[in-house]
């Protein structure tokens, strides 16, 4: 999945369940009302899944994590940028490879 963006979106932005070698480049999530605990809790949200890459990605707003990655293997996450959002926790029971550049988390 490459160059598109959600907004608003009423619950996570983009979860993605059970997949395997799969891509986000370039992917934009935002809540534009800014930082609100009734936004999405995730913008990027992969959990369960083999061989994910997130790359040039922004997260806006999210009411818990920007991205968050759980219970997966190989996710690489790189050149991403998550703003406004309230948890630091980005990675739960995985086994990954990182490289996450974090600006404005609060």
């Amino acid at each position: 999945m490459q160059d598109f963006a959600i907004e608003n979106a009423k619950g996570d932005a983009i979860k993605s369940k059970g997949v395997k070698n799969i891509s986000f480049i370039k992917v934009r999530t935002e809540w534009t009302n800014g930082p609100d605990s009734k936004n999405g809790a995730y913008g990027l949200y992969p959990v369960e899944s083999i061989g994910f890459l997130i790359d040039g990605c922004v997260a806006i707003g999210a009411s818990d994590a920007g991205v968050y990655v759980g219970q997966s293997e190989q996710i690489i996450v790189r050149n991403t940028i998550m703003r406004f959002f309230s948890s630091l926790k980005i990675l739960e029971n995985h086994s990954a490879y990182l490289m996450i550049r974090i600006t404005n988390p609060f």
